[in-house]
């Protein structure tokens, strides 16, 4: 007897329903030609780890900034409140 998928496995479809419904190429994982490049620059090899910490490090590093901007103007509209 051969083994069968469960009906929700069998549901899902095919490999071809989902390459139909969200496209080529790569499944269009960039919604921009910004990140369809780096996406590409990932998957080739071209962004190692190093770029990859660095760019972790960056983005830590803006929230951070963007949280402490944040806070100033919530502190000024507290404080020049008529």
């Amino acid at each position: 007897m051969a083994p069968t998928a469960s009906p929700f496995i069998s549901s899902l479809g095919s490999f071809t329903t989902f390459a139909t419904e969200f496209g080529y190429p790569m499944f269009m994982m960039g919604e921009s030609l910004l990140s369809y490049t780096v996406m590409s620059d990932w998957l080739s090899g071209k962004i190692g780890p190093v770029t990859t910490l660095y760019l972790g490090t960056a983005m830590g590093l803006i929230v951070e900034l963007c949280a402490a901007a944040y806070m100033i103007y919530k502190t000024t509209q507290a404080v020049i409140s008529f």
